[in-house]
Parts: structure tokens; sequence; C-alpha cells
């Protein structure tokens, strides 16, 4: 699969290897798009990604995974400084984004 060099919306990286002094986190909160978008706007995120984890079906299109059979969720990959604060004091907010989506099923996992 091929994936772009940088970010569409931010220009950062999308592959590392990532600065020295950034750490990863993949976190499921429900449609990646809007978890995405809260992740850009907190201080200290580096880069961020979209993506799905889990399942059995290799690299599978959206329309696959929202079919609920590949067995996949909708994740974020976020790339942080670990000297800074990310700025979101509880991530588990992240997945009660307002009018972050109205997608629901079994690609949009909470938990």
């Amino acid at each position: 699969m091929q994936i772009a060099e940088k970010h569409f919306v931010n220009g950062a990286r999308l592959v590392g290897p990532w600065p020295e002094h950034c750490d990863t986190l993949v976190v499921g909160m429900g449609c990646f798009w809007g978890a995405e978008r809260k992740f850009w706007q907190a201080p200290g995120v580096y880069s961020t990604a979209v993506g799905y984890a889990g399942g059995a079906t290799p690299e599978p299109t959206y329309k696959e995974v929202c079919s609920g059979r590949t067995g996949h969720a909708e994740v974020v990959l976020v790339v942080f400084d670990r000297m800074r604060e990310i700025g979101i004091t509880n991530v588990t907010d992240l997945g009660s984004l307002e009018n972050a989506s109205a997608q629901t099923g079994v690609a949009i996992v909470q938990g």
C-alpha cells in the first residue's frame, strides 16, 4: 500500500523515523476522522494518521471495514513530543466528540 510522505493538512511526516523526542500512541475512539481532527488541535502533537487495527483482512478498504465483516476498528496514530503535555487531560473525552460524525457500526468501536 502506498502512503503519502507528508500529511495533507499539516504537512508533517506520516511515517517514521520520527524526531528523537517523539513517541507514538495508537487510539481507537470511534470515527477516526473526528478523533484525528481533535489531535491536530492538541499542543505537543507532531503528526497523526488514520487507519485500521485488528481484523483479518489484509489492507481492507473503507467499504470493507464498514461492512463489519473484517473485524477491524478505526484508529488514529498520534505522534507526540514526549517532552510536552499533549494538552488533552482526558483522552476518553474525545470519544464523545459532538458533530464529529454520524457514523455508527462495528468499525466505530468505543470502549
